[in-house]
């Protein structure tokens, strides 16, 4: 499991500085969705299933964001590859290798949505919204779930 103020204070914030797309409420679902997803980095791989990262996005959702999305947001396509030093699409196991671009890669991942995201301070709605547009109805995940990764994470013992 990764340090939560590391991991905060030398990924999350500078990556989402880089994408000139910090928020905290942006940097809160981030902490959560990694939480929620690999137990805070005890997991970069799906045990059962295809997907890479922290934040276990599955190679076909890494896809569809190259292929679909990005090309009409090139201004974020360019700031995922200059954080890699590459010129085009690096392959789906990068979410492995490099916990910078698996976090840019969430955070854009997100970005397809309209939805506001919920306020920092509000962990249940946040959790919500993680299980809304990340796991989706047919992940196996729960709000509740993500909820308790959270606070393990975090270091809290009661529910917030």
């Amino acid at each position: 499991m990764f340090n939560e103020p590391q991991f905060r204070s030398l990924i999350v914030r500078p990556v989402l500085e880089h994408l000139q797309n910090w928020s905290e409420s942006a940097e809160e679902l981030l902490i959560l969705t990694f939480a929620a997803e690999s137990l805070g980095g005890t997991y970069l791989k799906q045990i059962k299933g295809p997907a890479l990262g922290g934040y276990c996005m599955e190679p076909d959702t890494y896809n569809y964001l190259w292929a679909t999305w990005l090309p009409s947001h090139s201004h974020y396509a360019y700031k995922a590859l200059q954080a890699v030093y590459m010129s085009n699409k690096p392959p789906a196991e990068m979410l492995v290798d490099n916990i910078r671009y698996a976090t840019i890669m969430a955070r854009l991942n997100y970005c397809r949505f309209s939805e506001p995201l919920p306020a920092a301070s509000d962990i249940k709605s946040l959790a919500q919204y993680y299980k809304k547009y990340w796991n989706t109805e047919k992940g196996k995940a729960t709000v509740e779930g993500a909820i308790i990764s959270y606070n393990s994470f975090m270091g809290l013992k009661k529910k917030t």
